[in-house]
């Protein structure tokens, strides 16, 4: 699992697949089955097949935001490519110039 840090994010990818020259981090876990912690529910199959149907309808790509703001600045990136591997939604991130 590869790790990747700077001044304002830091996460993991599944398969350790990250192309800095075109911007995208592959593999990115979106939501995991079990406990959905500090929101007092639990995550299922169900649930993770909601998120990938849901996801894919976002022309271009869900926004991937650096904070919870309705700010267009907060926006980084956009996630792409919804699918279930194992007990997971990954999709790839590409990111956006900033």
């Amino acid at each position: 699992m590869a790790t990747v840090s700077n001044f304002c994010t830091q996460f993991a990818t599944f398969d350790n697949r990250i192309d800095a020259a075109e911007g995208v981090i592959y593999g990115v876990a979106v939501i995991t089955k079990g406990p959905a912690l500090g929101h007092g529910m639990s995550v299922d199959d169900t649930t993770l097949a909601g998120v990938v149907a849901q996801a894919n309808t976002y022309e271009g790509g869900m926004k991937v935001k650096l904070d919870h703001t309705d700010s267009a600045g907060a926006i980084v990136g956009y996630l792409r490519g919804f699918r279930i591997e194992g007990d997971a939604v990954r999709s790839e991130e590409h990111t956006s110039e900033l």
